[in-house]
């Protein structure tokens, strides 16, 4: 989901740890101008996660960024 505010999205996903150890809340979160799994993708920047995600748990989380006029962006 993506909410416009003024000149920043805020976007929220849903984030999960299928692994053993947890997330700590510094873990980044990256986001990309395109998809980077299938093009040469613009890195915006990462935001960290903001809490600790345990193993084999999601959460949903959001994070403000630019906003950007008729694209996509991937995180």
């Amino acid at each position: 989901d993506w909410l416009c505010v003024g000149d920043s999205m805020d976007v929220t996903v849903s984030l999960c740890n299928p692994g053993d150890n947890v997330l700590p809340q510094q873990t980044p979160v990256s986001f990309y101008l395109g998809d980077p799994q299938t093009t040469p993708a613009t890195w915006l920047g990462a935001l960290p996660i903001g809490f600790d995600l345990p193993p084999d748990s999601c959460r949903t989380a959001t994070f403000r960024v630019p906003r950007v006029e008729n694209q996509w962006i991937f995180v």
